[in-house]
């Protein structure tokens, strides 16, 4: 598989640095639109701090990040994203005495309100409503919309905090270990979900379970040290022979 759209997300040599070390370091990389790309690389390869450094919860040393073609370097999260970017956490982040219906309500709202999409506020509340009901619904979370956070199970919890970063509306979504410490069942409803979402959106996506990579996206990163040292098809990263020695595990 290919995506060929225009480009949505571009990062030009950037670098984070923490004192000596390098944990992000000079990287290029791009996602299409309709894209699904995988960022993948051992432990400490600096593949959070590099979704830390596009989303702006860190800056970066150096280097520059588009989106949508318009510079976004530096800029804090909460305006990086208003201009279409969501994403999940590696450690599930829920609001856990809130239900799931007022997790995903209060990113509705604040977006809908920084649009300007409010004429009465009769209007405004039945439209937050709507569009609540419908996120909750595309995620699988109906039937859950009057539960506490707290009592989802973890697999549920991953699926909420996905639906409370779909709240915002991002054309890009950037998910840290969607399926991390849930069982075979849910990794699957997770994946399923994923597939769904990516035919609306961007995804640019960290995961370890090579077998979901390989499934879901069109094109790989692979980082090392907080360098990119291959980029390609699944086909490409696959017949790679640094890939397989250092992150599939096979000899050369």
């Amino acid at each position: 598989m290919t995506a060929d759209g225009e480009m949505l997300l571009e990062i030009v040599d950037v670098s984070r640095r923490f004192g000596g070390l390098a944990a992000v370091d000079g990287v290029s990389t791009a996602v299409r639109k309709g894209e699904i790309r995988g960022v993948i690389g051992p432990n400490g390869a600096g593949k959070t701090t590099l979704f830390n450094v596009i989303t702006g919860e860190l800056r970066p040393s150096s280097g520059r990040i588009f989106l949508k073609g318009e510079e976004i370097t530096g800029l804090p999260p909460h305006a990086i994203c208003r201009k279409g970017l969501g994403r999940t956490f590696q450690l599930t982040f829920v609001f856990p005495e809130m239900t799931v219906f007022d997790s995903v309500w209060v990113g509705v709202y604040g977006t809908m309100k920084a649009g300007g999409l409010f004429f009465s506020r009769a209007d405004a509340l039945r439209g937050v409503k709507e569009r609540t009901e419908e996120i909750c619904g595309l995620v699988g979370l109906e039937e859950r919309m009057n539960d506490l956070a707290s009592n989802l199970s973890y697999g549920d919890q991953k699926v909420l905090e996905i639906a409370m970063a779909l709240s915002t509306g991002p054309s890009l979504l950037l998910l840290d270990e969607p399926t991390q410490g849930v069982g075979p069942k849910e990794a699957d409803t997770i994946v399923e979900l994923i597939e769904c979402l990516s035919k609306s959106m961007s995804i640019l996506l960290i995961e370890h379970d090579m077998d979901i990579i390989m499934r879901l996206c069109h094109n790989l990163t692979v980082l090392s040290f907080g360098r990119v040292i291959a980029e390609g098809s699944c086909e490409v990263i696959g017949s790679n022979d640094e890939v397989q020695r250092l992150y599939l595990g096979e000899s050369t």
